[in-house]
């Protein structure tokens, strides 16, 4: 009897579900009607990566973002405009996302296996500037860059983007405004000063999105450029808050971003789009306009969001706000490039005074000297955190050789127990384990440079004592000498640059 009831049960619910229209179901990635996501938002790993460098003005410079992307957003943190290159663009192109400007050439040159390179234009790579970065990679469930061909029509659709995006952006080939829209605003805005219209992106559709005849996004016989986003769990968050004016927190996106977008849907008062990396130093964020960072934007990125400050670009009293929040969720490194510290310690140790330390002294010698007179540097740096999902591939130790003799090998080697700025000596200065890395001295003043990537990845897995640097050949009768600034010189200070990938 018991089989046989739930024999019964079974088909009673069969009929019950044929009895149901199927279109009640959605395949997007939300459902409108309720907070139910449907399986392709889980099937969406979006692929991004978030980094910073400094401009050098070298033309195709290549920066490694771990992947070959799709799309490519550079911003300086100086009054530059931001630019924007994607899949479909061809050739040495890339877009402002501010300003009537055609596609530029000399920015976001190309597309490579591993990153983008950049061309000598001061908004992508002016020299000392420092410049935050944003890399994605197509996904057929989560992004898609296309392009059409405008035909001017008051009303035009754009399909075969696969899926109703949360966010859609137009960039112009011509001498036209980008543009962008998000989901539940109620017309297109662009990424500059603006209050926004209707003739531009006029809706986002089961299958990509609608334009109007604005000639930012439908001008007969000119070609636009599209970027569209859809929202998938753990990777992309769409959502809104409404402005105070107070600084606070938004919530609710589920993860820790790697990169925010955000804009005012205001009809009546102009504002500007906003934008916060995870490689944006401190709490800096940016506008996509020719501005500055500012520290009243976006100041953070949080474990469940991120906050926002006073200004009017993301928090004015009574406007309603759109963001876009990501996530790398698609393996490798999601933050590849740099990082840089300072000695946390350094001194220099004498065998003429094997007693003495010389932690105080603003220079670190060393020489080789005949007659018990050599002297060596010691320098520790704390390693930086290794980002989720990193690796260490390459590691750099650099000392400034204010007082260089040329033709000198010096090596740095990594020291085998602990030791102290004030207290080190000649007499207990520790012993050293593992490789030399070695390098030349040149004769001219500046940096030089160690090359101690095993010698940091063993740090890593194992003990950081820092380093010994000496000269390779000690004893030499002419007593060759190397003087290099130590941290109390206030000035380049031994680095130890660590990258990752």
């Amino acid at each position: 009897m018991r089989r046989l009831f739930i024999i019964l049960a079974c088909v009673a619910a069969l009929g019950a579900l044929v009895g149901t229209t199927l279109s009640a179901f959605s395949d997007t990635t939300s459902n409108s009607s309720n907070s139910f996501e449907a399986a392709t938002a889980f099937g969406g790993d979006l692929r991004m990566a978030s980094g910073s460098f400094t401009g050098d003005g070298s033309d195709n410079r290549s920066i490694d973002a771990g992947f070959q992307p799709d799309l490519v957003i550079v911003k300086a943190s100086t009054n530059q405009i931001g630019w924007a290159r994607t899949s479909s663009m061809t050739g040495d192109s890339s877009k402002p996302l501010a300003g009537a400007t055609v596609l530029g050439t000399n920015r976001i040159q190309s597309f490579a296996a591993n990153g983008f390179t950049v061309g000598t234009d001061a908004a992508v790579n002016g020299n000392g500037t420092t410049y935050s970065w944003q890399a994605f990679k197509a996904d057929s469930s989560v992004l898609k860059l296309g392009s059409y061909t405008g035909n001017g029509a008051a009303a035009r659709g754009v399909t075969g983007v696969g899926f109703t995006p949360e966010y859609a952006a137009v960039l112009p080939a011509s001498a036209q405004r980008a543009n962008q829209r998000y989901a539940g605003m109620t017309r297109g805005f662009q990424f500059d000063n603006d209050t926004g219209t209707t003739t531009r992106i006029t809706s986002l559709d089961a299958d990509g999105f609608s334009v109007g005849n604005s000639a930012e996004a439908n001008t007969n016989g000119t070609v636009y450029h599209y970027i569209a986003f859809n929202e998938a769990a753990g990777s992309v968050k769409k959502g809104s808050y409404a402005g105070t004016g107070a600084s606070k927190a938004v919530t609710g996106v589920g993860f820790s971003p790697l990169y925010a977008m955000v804009r005012a849907n205001d009809t009546a008062t102009a504002r500007r789009g906003h934008q916060r990396s995870a490689a944006t130093a401190g709490t800096g964020s940016q506008f996509f306009t020719n501005l500055a960072n500012i520290t009243t934007g976006i100041p953070s990125l949080d474990a469940d969001g991120f906050s926002v400050g006073t200004d009017a670009s993301v928090n004015a009293n009574g406007a309603t706000y759109h963001y876009l929040a990501f996530r790398n969720a698609g393996g490798g490194c999601p933050t590849p490039g740099s990082q840089t510290v300072t000695a946390s310690a350094d001194s220099w140790v004498d065998q003429s005074s094997p007693a003495t330390n010389k932690g105080n002294d603003s220079a670190l010698l060393v020489t080789s000297k005949s007659g018990n007179a050599n002297t060596r540097a010691l320098v520790q740096h704390s390693l930086p955190s290794v980002p989720a999902g990193c690796t260490v591939t390459a590691a750099k130790l650099r000392l400034y050789d204010s007082s260089p003799t040329a033709g000198r090998t010096i090596e740095a080697v990594p020291n085998s127990a602990a030791w102290t700025e004030n207290g080190v000596t000649w007499a207990n200065q520790p012993s050293t384990t593992g490789a030399a890395a070695n390098a030349t001295s040149t004769g001219a003043v500046g940096f030089m440079e160690w090359t101690v990537t095993s010698q940091v990845q063993s740090m890593y897995s194992g003990s950081n004592h820092g380093f010994r640097v000496r000269d390779a050949t000690e004893d030499a009768a002419a007593g060759p000498m190397q003087s290099f600034r130590g941290r109390e010189a206030g000035s380049t200070p031994p680095e130890l640059v660590v990258t990752f990938g």
